[in-house]
């Protein structure tokens, strides 16, 4: 029997595992697919953005940073332990404004008036004349999702870590505590606990224990085009990013929200992004490729990390929907802490505690 299963295979399920089996735990990974990264995690430019604005001060601006901050020990780490180079480019990010923040900027930020913002950045050279300026953070990088996670896993199995290639769809209860999963291929898997890192798979699992997890789907929407101006830093405008890759061509990425009733849009969602680039670089742009996928988010924005109220030896790492890949090295941690001492040790950590949100389960 595993001390600990972890049910869920992209960054944030990853990441648990890596955690827990290098706390020296038995861990098995449940995922069905063969390469890390087919579902959420896969899109293909993982941003690392720690928010600028007024998010920077609220719960999910002090996770963001905190998670940030170790990024580059945690990465060396992986770096060290598996011989792939992950791939982290650290450019800083320019959030593009119509006027000056009105509120004091926190340490590391910094405002640009656009004749600073063009000498810096000229890739938006042509940007439309609103744009006032810019707020620039050095707290700010891109990377490739697949190397980060071809990484993490290796790391996991180096570290004793079993990954389990089925589909997990219930979990084993006994009484109040849950004791293991059943997989798709009709066998089961007992331990002592179980994370669930399921992404928009979690709330169904959840459900027969009477668990209503407070996650909502996003729909991502990305596309890299052609023919634009290429920006030295990650360029952030309103809820959209643009981000220049080494072979020229620009990744657009956002989220699109239909309006209430009206099915999902993938041309109207790929124009909205084309446009974008359009107003920010001053040249509309041909699209070379489109990627779309749905990412779960938290309702309030801040995921839920730790013990599901009501079930012993059930933990969640749920919701953190753009933020997956910010979040990991924190996450991780956090979960490593439920797990081995019943608490987390970063105190920044603790606002993602599930009992701030969950609530006690409705008997089933």
């Amino acid at each position: 029997m595993q001390d600990i299963i972890v049910i869920g295979g992209g960054v944030t399920g990853l990441a648990s595992a890596l955690a827990l089996a290098e706390a020296g735990l038995r861990v098995a990974l449940v995922d069905p697919v063969p390469a890390p990264g087919d579902g959420a995690s896969g899109v293909p430019s993982a941003l690392l953005t720690p928010p600028v604005g007024r998010l920077a001060e609220k719960p999910l601006g002090q996770l963001a940073y905190a998670s940030w901050a170790r990024y580059p020990a945690w990465v060396a780490g992986l770096e060290a332990a598996t011989g792939i180079a992950v791939g982290v480019h650290r450019c800083g990010s320019l959030r593009l404004s119509t006027e000056r923040p009105r509120r004091p900027l926190r340490p590391g930020l910094a405002w640009l008036d656009r004749d600073a913002l063009m000498r810096i950045e000229p890739a938006v050279m042509g940007a439309a004349a609103e744009v006032g300026g810019a707020v620039r953070s050095g707290a700010a990088a891109a990377l490739s999702p697949r190397n980060l996670l071809a990484a993490v896993e290796v790391a996991y199995q180096r570290a004793g870590g079993v990954v389990v290639r089925s589909r997990a769809v219930a979990l084993l209860t006994a009484g109040d505590r849950v004791t293991g999963v059943r997989l798709s291929d009709g066998g089961t898997h007992a331990a002592e606990s179980v994370v669930l890192a399921a992404g928009l798979g979690a709330p169904a699992l959840l459900a027969p224990l009477g668990v209503a997890l407070p996650v909502v789907a996003d729909a991502g929407q990305m596309v890299q085009l052609t023919g634009v101006p290429c920006p030295a830093h990650i360029l952030l405008v309103g809820d959209y990013a643009l981000v220049g890759r080494t072979d020229g061509t620009v990744w657009v990425g956002g989220v699109h929200l239909p309006a209430d009733g009206d099915a999902y849009d993938t041309r109207r969602a790929t124009g909205e992004l084309v446009a974008v680039a359009a107003d920010v670089l001053g040249a509309r742009g041909r699209v070379l490729r489109a990627w779309e996928g749905l990412r779960p988010r938290a309702a309030n924005g801040v995921p839920c990390i730790g013990p599901v109220p009501g079930w012993r030896g059930l933990l969640v790492a749920a919701g953190h929907g753009s933020n997956g890949f910010l979040l990991a090295p924190l996450t991780g941690a956090a979960i490593r802490d439920w797990a081995s001492a019943g608490r987390p040790r970063d105190t920044v950590a603790a606002l993602c505690d599930p009992a701030r949100r969950m609530g006690v389960p409705v008997a089933v």
